[in-house]
């Protein structure tokens, strides 16, 4: 079994959102992002953060947003951050990496499924059934103790918002030194039930379904 340090899992509030064919790329130093729809303030991005592309031809990875760098229509990057020129067109997933962390959690457990669809016909008589792949989704639920202090956030995120989940196989503070491997994805939070057992510690157990694709990351680079 893999070594498990701190956190088995954590919560993050996904602070800016954005996906669309808008988007454009600019070098022009400072670089820039533009969008079409002058989405960039609504959906919640703000100067400092770490913003992750994902779906552009060139560009996917991690920027940092400049200080005064946010516009309805424009973000500006740091002066360190380069970009190369691309137009609008493609389907472009814009968010903050990770979000402002809301809480931790241990014994989760993720159940990945994939629709199956008989596709048997009269060409294939003798041969047995046939199938082929559907839709893919995922969902699951974890448990976390509930503690006393600031910045603890015991009611958790409210049921019915969409959070940031990264579900740690292993977790180090410096995975520069130690890799880290976890899995990260983005989902609903469907429920939030505290209990109070007689014998142990005041928890709660969160389920949630998924949104985006769940993905394994190895990351062997300092934390952002």
């Amino acid at each position: 079994m893999a070594e498990i340090h701190g956190y088995q899992g954590g919560i993050f509030y996904r602070n800016g959102y954005l996906a669309g064919t808008g988007i454009a790329f600019v070098d022009s130093d400072p670089d820039t992002l533009t969008d079409t729809g002058n989405g960039f303030v609504a959906a919640g991005f703000a100067a400092g953060d770490i913003i992750n592309v994902t779906g552009s031809d060139s560009n996917d990875g991690n920027y940092t947003i400049d200080a005064g760098g946010v516009a309805a229509g424009t973000l500006t990057l740091v002066s360190g951050d380069s970009l190369t020129a691309e137009a609008a067109g493609d389907s472009i997933v814009l968010q903050t990496v990770p979000g402002t962390r809301i809480g931790g959690f241990f014994n989760w457990s993720i159940s990945q499924v994939s629709d199956v669809h008989d596709t048997t016909d009269f060409a294939d008589a003798g041969s047995g059934r046939t199938f082929t792949a559907g839709l893919t989704g995922w969902s699951g639920s974890a448990e976390r103790w509930w503690l006393t202090g600031a910045g603890t956030a015991n009611q958790g995120p409210a049921v019915g918002s969409e959070v940031l989940l990264r579900f740690f196989i292993r977790y180090t503070a410096t995975p520069a030194v130690t890799t880290n491997y976890y899995y990260e994805g983005t989902a609903i939070i469907t429920g939030h039930n505290p209990t109070t057992p007689v014998d142990e510690m005041v928890k709660g157990t969160i389920s949630f379904q998924g949104t985006s694709t769940l993905t394994l990351v190895t990351r062997s680079t300092a934390w952002a």
